[in-house]
Formats: C-alpha cells, sequence, structure tokens
C-alpha cells in the first residue's frame, strides 16, 4: 500500500490508515479445525509505532488508527471485545505512545492538519 499512499498524497489528498488486529487469531485447516492460535506480540505492533513516529516522507500515511479486538469461538454466541493493544508492550512508555500515536483522536487530528496544509 505504500505506492498507494504515495500516489494519493502526491495530489494533495489526506491519507490514513484505520487497521482492525485481532488478538488471538485462529488459523484453520481445510476441515474447519483450529490448526494454531497467532497472538499479537509486543514485536507485532513495534512495526507500527515505528511506522507512527517516522519522519514525514510520500509513503507513510497522515495517520494510523489501529483498534485490537478479541473475538469468542462461541458459535452460538460470538463476542467481540476491545484489547488495549498498548499492554502489549513490556515498556509501559512504549505502550503509552502506541495507544496515543493510533488513537482515533490522533486520526482525527492528524486529517484536519493535513487537509488545511493542503488547501493553503
Amino acid at each position: 500500500m505504500m505506492g498507494e499512499t504515495a500516489n494519493i498524497q502526491a495530489n494533495c489528498v489526506p491519507y490514513a490508515h484505520i487497521i482492525i488486529l485481532r488478538d488471538n487469531a485462529p488459523y484453520y485447516d481445510k476441515k474447519g479445525n483450529v490448526k494454531k492460535i497467532e497472538n499479537l506480540t509486543e514485536s507485532h505492533l513495534k512495526k507500527y509505532l515505528k511506522l507512527t513516529t517516522d519522519s514525514i516522507n510520500p509513503h507513510n500515511p497522515c495517520a494510523i488508527c489501529i483498534f485490537g479486538i478479541d473475538i469468542t469461538e462461541n458459535k452460538t454466541n460470538p463476542t467481540i471485545k476491545h484489547v488495549d493493544l498498548g499492554n502489549k508492550f513490556t515498556n509501559k512508555n512504549h505502550g503509552t505512545l502506541f495507544n496515543q500515536k493510533t488513537s482515533l483522536t490522533t486520526l482525527q487530528s492528524a486529517m484536519l492538519d493535513a487537509k488545511t496544509q493542503w488547501e493553503l
């Protein structure tokens, strides 16, 4: 998506990513049985944190909003609940920074800032 990001932003259009990540994501075999479960880890999330703190370039979106969810595998009554992804970081400062940089509030603010800059 880096190329698309650069092309869109080259035309003065603010561009952001909204990502929903599933904690404890199951992988199924062809028969529908759970083969393995992959858990979100700090190393997965550090990539997004780095992207939000990198210097500005046309390949980075102006903002990234990330939601963490957990879905129960109960077929009769599945539930979806929010997961605080900042808690995945062993360094609590990194977790706080991650939550700040990837929040919906930050996304809204960044999009408004970008729109204002490109209208000038």
